[in-house]
Protein backbone atom coordinates (compact mmCIF):
# COMPACT_ATOMS: atom_id res chain seq x y z
CA UNK A 1 0.00 0.00 0.00
CA UNK A 2 1.09 3.27 -0.84
CA UNK A 3 0.12 6.39 1.04
CA UNK A 4 0.51 10.11 -0.48
CA UNK A 5 -1.08 12.12 2.31
CA UNK A 6 -0.71 12.15 6.48
CA UNK A 7 -3.72 11.26 8.08
CA UNK A 8 -5.41 8.04 9.43
CA UNK A 9 -6.55 5.12 7.64
CA UNK A 10 -8.36 2.34 8.23
CA UNK A 11 -8.19 -0.73 6.25
CA UNK A 12 -10.34 -3.75 6.07
CA UNK A 13 -9.23 -7.00 4.85
CA UNK A 14 -11.74 -9.32 3.57
CA UNK A 15 -11.10 -12.76 2.56
CA UNK A 16 -13.36 -16.22 1.54
CA UNK A 17 -12.02 -19.09 2.38
CA UNK A 18 -12.26 -21.96 -0.55
CA UNK A 19 -14.07 -24.77 0.19
CA UNK A 20 -15.22 -23.04 3.28
CA UNK A 21 -19.05 -23.21 1.77
CA UNK A 22 -18.45 -19.32 1.11
CA UNK A 23 -17.37 -18.70 4.62
CA UNK A 24 -15.58 -14.72 4.95
CA UNK A 25 -12.80 -13.53 7.37
CA UNK A 26 -12.25 -10.24 7.71
CA UNK A 27 -9.95 -7.71 10.36
CA UNK A 28 -8.87 -3.76 10.09
CA UNK A 29 -6.01 -2.11 10.49
CA UNK A 30 -5.80 1.27 11.89
CA UNK A 31 -2.95 3.03 9.52
CA UNK A 32 -1.90 6.44 10.90
CA UNK A 33 0.31 8.35 8.20
CA UNK A 34 2.52 11.16 9.61
CA UNK A 35 3.91 14.23 7.76
CA UNK A 36 7.53 14.19 6.96
CA UNK A 37 9.61 16.31 9.32
CA UNK A 38 10.24 19.80 8.44
CA UNK A 39 13.34 20.50 6.32
CA UNK A 40 15.61 22.44 8.34
CA UNK A 41 16.85 26.22 7.19
CA UNK A 42 20.46 27.57 7.88
CA UNK A 43 21.60 30.80 7.16
CA UNK A 44 25.05 32.09 8.26
CA UNK A 45 24.31 35.51 7.47
CA UNK A 46 26.47 37.79 5.29
CA UNK A 47 30.39 37.87 4.71
CA UNK A 48 32.39 38.73 7.04
CA UNK A 49 35.63 41.52 7.54
CA UNK A 50 37.55 41.51 10.80
CA UNK A 51 41.08 42.68 11.39
CA UNK A 52 43.83 40.82 13.85
CA UNK A 53 44.41 42.97 16.84
CA UNK A 54 48.33 43.93 18.20
CA UNK A 55 48.67 40.51 19.51
CA UNK A 56 47.68 38.47 16.08
CA UNK A 57 44.64 37.36 17.01
CA UNK A 58 41.23 38.00 15.46
CA UNK A 59 37.72 36.78 16.89
CA UNK A 60 34.38 36.71 15.22
CA UNK A 61 31.24 36.32 17.61
CA UNK A 62 28.89 34.97 14.38
CA UNK A 63 25.52 34.61 15.14
CA UNK A 64 23.23 32.89 12.69
CA UNK A 65 19.52 31.41 12.14
CA UNK A 66 18.68 27.78 12.41
CA UNK A 67 15.13 26.69 12.29
CA UNK A 68 16.32 23.25 14.09
CA UNK A 69 18.44 22.09 16.30
CA UNK A 70 20.25 18.60 15.11
CA UNK A 71 24.05 17.50 15.11
CA UNK A 72 26.66 20.13 14.21
CA UNK A 73 29.65 20.09 12.15
CA UNK A 74 32.10 23.17 10.75
CA UNK A 75 34.86 22.32 8.42
CA UNK A 76 37.22 25.11 7.12
CA UNK A 77 37.30 25.19 3.20
CA UNK A 78 39.68 27.72 2.66
CA UNK A 79 42.15 29.77 3.89
CA UNK A 80 46.24 30.30 4.82
CA UNK A 81 45.68 28.53 8.22
CA UNK A 82 43.32 26.84 10.42
CA UNK A 83 40.53 28.54 12.50
CA UNK A 84 39.53 28.00 15.75
CA UNK A 85 35.62 27.41 15.88
CA UNK A 86 33.17 26.94 19.11
CA UNK A 87 29.74 26.87 19.64
CA UNK A 88 28.66 29.07 22.11
CA UNK A 89 25.23 28.80 21.78
CA UNK A 90 22.26 26.91 20.24
CA UNK A 91 22.61 29.49 17.21
CA UNK A 92 25.87 30.93 18.08
CA UNK A 93 29.24 29.98 17.46
CA UNK A 94 33.07 32.03 18.46
CA UNK A 95 35.44 31.87 15.49
CA UNK A 96 39.09 32.40 16.38
CA UNK A 97 41.87 33.64 12.82
CA UNK A 98 45.96 33.82 13.79
CA UNK A 99 46.70 34.70 10.58
CA UNK A 100 45.31 37.20 7.97
CA UNK A 101 43.90 36.32 4.20
CA UNK A 102 40.51 34.91 2.93
CA UNK A 103 38.77 31.99 4.48
CA UNK A 104 35.88 29.79 3.92
CA UNK A 105 33.81 27.79 6.24
CA UNK A 106 30.81 25.73 6.29
CA UNK A 107 28.77 24.75 8.65
CA UNK A 108 26.62 21.71 8.72
CA UNK A 109 23.56 20.64 10.53
CA UNK A 110 21.91 17.09 10.28
CA UNK A 111 18.49 16.80 12.40
CA UNK A 112 17.30 13.30 12.41
CA UNK A 113 14.46 12.36 9.78
CA UNK A 114 15.38 15.19 7.06
CA UNK A 115 17.87 15.49 4.78
CA UNK A 116 21.10 17.61 6.22
CA UNK A 117 21.45 21.27 5.16
CA UNK A 118 24.32 23.03 5.16
CA UNK A 119 25.83 27.07 4.53
CA UNK A 120 28.74 28.93 3.60
CA UNK A 121 30.60 31.72 5.29
CA UNK A 122 33.39 33.63 3.73
CA UNK A 123 35.40 35.56 6.25
CA UNK A 124 38.11 37.99 5.22
CA UNK A 125 41.08 38.65 8.03
CA UNK A 126 42.87 41.85 7.45
CA UNK A 127 46.48 42.71 8.92
CA UNK A 128 46.55 44.41 12.55
CA UNK A 129 46.64 48.17 12.12
CA UNK A 130 50.32 49.46 12.08
CA UNK A 131 50.13 52.25 15.45
CA UNK A 132 52.59 53.93 16.92
CA UNK A 133 54.10 52.13 20.00
CA UNK A 134 56.93 54.44 21.85
CA UNK A 135 58.57 57.47 21.45
CA UNK A 136 62.73 58.13 21.40
CA UNK A 137 63.40 61.43 22.52
CA UNK A 138 67.36 61.99 21.56
CA UNK A 139 70.06 63.24 22.98
CA UNK A 140 69.88 61.69 26.75
CA UNK A 141 71.07 63.31 29.63
CA UNK A 142 72.00 66.64 27.73
CA UNK A 143 73.71 69.44 29.93
CA UNK A 144 73.46 72.85 28.42
CA UNK A 145 74.60 75.97 30.13
CA UNK A 146 72.00 78.64 30.30
CA UNK A 147 71.37 80.41 26.75
CA UNK A 148 72.41 77.88 24.58
CA UNK A 149 70.01 75.97 22.10
CA UNK A 150 69.96 72.54 20.58
CA UNK A 151 68.13 70.48 18.99
CA UNK A 152 66.15 67.60 19.62
CA UNK A 153 64.71 64.32 17.85
CA UNK A 154 61.70 62.13 17.75
CA UNK A 155 61.75 59.06 16.66
CA UNK A 156 58.73 56.40 17.08
CA UNK A 157 58.30 53.23 16.67
CA UNK A 158 56.12 51.41 14.73
CA UNK A 159 53.86 48.12 15.68
CA UNK A 160 55.65 46.18 12.94
CA UNK A 161 58.83 46.97 13.72
CA UNK A 162 59.76 49.88 11.50
CA UNK A 163 60.85 53.41 12.70
CA UNK A 164 59.55 56.91 11.94
CA UNK A 165 61.28 60.33 12.22
CA UNK A 166 58.61 62.70 14.36
CA UNK A 167 60.55 65.47 15.08
CA UNK A 168 58.90 68.00 12.69
CA UNK A 169 55.41 66.22 11.94
CA UNK A 170 52.13 67.83 12.18
CA UNK A 171 51.39 65.47 14.59
CA UNK A 172 54.32 66.19 17.36
CA UNK A 173 53.64 68.29 20.07
CA UNK A 174 57.10 69.45 21.89
CA UNK A 175 57.00 70.74 25.63
CA UNK A 176 59.20 70.84 28.74
CA UNK A 177 58.10 69.84 32.39
CA UNK A 178 59.59 73.20 33.29
CA UNK A 179 59.39 76.07 30.78
CA UNK A 180 61.31 78.28 33.16
CA UNK A 181 64.26 76.12 33.04
CA UNK A 182 64.15 75.30 29.19
CA UNK A 183 61.81 75.88 26.49
CA UNK A 184 61.15 73.74 23.08
CA UNK A 185 59.94 74.31 19.72
CA UNK A 186 57.34 72.95 17.65
CA UNK A 187 60.32 70.83 15.83
CA UNK A 188 61.98 69.97 18.69
CA UNK A 189 64.83 72.79 19.03
CA UNK A 190 65.09 73.34 22.72
CA UNK A 191 66.87 76.66 24.57
CA UNK A 192 68.18 76.62 28.03
CA UNK A 193 66.84 79.38 29.94
CA UNK A 194 67.87 79.02 34.16
CA UNK A 195 70.30 76.45 35.81
CA UNK A 196 68.08 72.97 37.04
CA UNK A 197 66.76 69.38 35.48
CA UNK A 198 63.28 69.48 33.43
CA UNK A 199 62.08 67.41 31.02
CA UNK A 200 61.84 67.26 27.16
CA UNK A 201 58.72 65.92 25.56
CA UNK A 202 57.47 64.92 22.28
CA UNK A 203 53.79 63.13 22.05
CA UNK A 204 51.89 61.82 19.28
CA UNK A 205 48.64 60.06 19.02
CA UNK A 206 48.52 59.74 22.70
CA UNK A 207 52.27 58.25 23.36
CA UNK A 208 54.98 60.44 24.80
CA UNK A 209 58.30 60.02 25.07
CA UNK A 210 60.35 62.55 27.16
CA UNK A 211 64.55 62.61 28.23
CA UNK A 212 66.08 64.47 31.04
CA UNK A 213 68.03 67.99 30.50
CA UNK A 214 70.45 69.60 32.88
CA UNK A 215 71.12 73.42 33.01
CA UNK A 216 73.74 74.93 33.95
CA UNK A 217 74.78 78.31 34.76
CA UNK A 218 76.05 80.32 32.14
CA UNK A 219 80.43 81.27 31.63
CA UNK A 220 81.29 84.59 32.13
CA UNK A 221 84.84 85.62 31.07
CA UNK A 222 86.14 88.32 32.43
CA UNK A 223 89.49 89.94 31.06
CA UNK A 224 90.13 92.45 33.77
CA UNK A 225 90.74 96.26 33.39
CA UNK A 226 92.53 98.10 30.66
CA UNK A 227 96.20 97.05 30.38
CA UNK A 228 99.31 99.32 29.41
CA UNK A 229 102.34 98.31 27.91
CA UNK A 230 105.81 99.89 26.63
CA UNK A 231 107.85 98.47 24.45
CA UNK A 232 111.47 97.99 25.26
CA UNK A 233 114.70 98.76 23.34
CA UNK A 234 114.58 95.54 21.75
CA UNK A 235 111.41 96.31 20.22
CA UNK A 236 109.25 94.45 22.38
CA UNK A 237 106.66 93.85 25.33
CA UNK A 238 105.42 91.58 27.60
CA UNK A 239 102.24 92.07 29.08
CA UNK A 240 101.16 89.11 31.64
CA UNK A 241 96.94 88.83 30.93
CA UNK A 242 94.90 88.03 34.45
CA UNK A 243 91.47 86.90 33.82
CA UNK A 244 88.48 84.97 35.39
CA UNK A 245 86.18 82.12 34.24
CA UNK A 246 82.84 81.72 36.38
CA UNK A 247 79.24 80.76 35.99
CA UNK A 248 77.29 84.07 35.68
CA UNK A 249 80.90 86.30 36.71
CA UNK A 250 80.25 84.60 40.02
Amino acid sequence: MVFSAAGEYQIQLRIMVAGSGGAIVEDTVVVTVQSPPPQPTLNLGQDRQISLNQQGIATLVLDYQLSHQGTKAWEVLAGPAGVGITDSGPTQATLVFTQAGNYEVRLTVTVPGAQPVADNLAVTVSPAPVVLVSIDVQPNNLQLQAGQSTPYTATGLLSNGNTVDLTADAGTAWSTANPAIATVSPVGLVSAVAPGTTQVRAAHSGIMGSEDITVTPALVLELGPPIIGQIDPSGSVTISLDYTLSPDGG
